[in-house]
């Protein structure tokens, strides 16, 4: 907490900076019987985020190439199903 022996965490966001320019800043307290205390300077260089690009996309297919196999095997293997109980069904109507 701030004026504890505990120490406190400062932020500055300075907005008026300019790419490539270092900057120096310098931290002023005051303790609790108004006696200031001067710390620093510490220094930062502002830099522009660089971009970042695809150059490619790449995706894997199916590690088992027998997979859509399986697949349409068990569409068929349903329809045929869903066909036979349909058919039984009307012969035991008539």
């Amino acid at each position: 907490a701030p004026g504890s022996t505990q120490g406190y965490s400062y932020e500055w966001r300075d907005a008026n900076v300019v790419s490539g320019q270092t900057y120096y800043y310098w931290l002023e307290d005051v303790d609790l019987s108004g006696n200031p205390t001067l710390h620093g300077p510490v220094s930062a260089t502002y830099q522009i985020p660089t971009a970042v690009s695809s150059t490619s996309f790449d995706t894997e297919g199916p590690r088992d190439p027998l997979l859509p196999v399986v697949f349409l095997a068990l569409f068929t293997a349903l329809i045929l199903a869903v066909y036979t109980v349909n058919h039984a069904a009307r012969r035991n109507v008539n």
